[in-house]
């Protein structure tokens, strides 16, 4: 029998691979040739179902580490790292994250108007 995470990061990773062939498709062929700056919803579909695969993936191994430190009979304080400090390393990860591609978006669209600036005054 599956287990049922793998099913579940089998579908996100399969929602991830689809809204980036869309993207990738939308970018370079629907508007080939016209610099797009801006994201559109499958952008933001692949970042979350990456993100929720991972998390997924995460708990899994938080889970097999719980059964691990039962059997070992360890303090649960030592888990104190897996259960709420790695989510959290991971949101604050996608949000530099976001914010780097915002950032990147940002210069692009900066350079875009400055050689089409350039271009036009020549």
């Amino acid at each position: 029998m599956i287990p049922w995470t793998v099913l579940v990061v089998l579908a996100l990773e399969t929602v991830q691979v689809v809204s980036f062939f869309r993207s990738s498709y939308f970018r370079f062929v629907e508007h080939f040739g016209q610099i797009q700056t801006e994201l559109i919803w499958a952008d933001s579909l692949q970042l979350l179902a990456a993100y929720l695969s991972t998390f997924t993936v995460q708990l899994y191994f938080a889970s097999r580490i719980h059964a691990l430190a039962n059997r070992l009979r360890r303090s649960s304080l030592s888990l104190f790292g897996v259960y709420l400090i790695s989510p959290c390393f991971h949101l604050w990860r996608t949000q530099r994250l976001l914010d780097s591609i915002s950032s990147t978006l940002l210069s692009l669209d900066s350079q875009t108007t400055f050689v089409i600036n350039a271009s036009l005054n020549n």
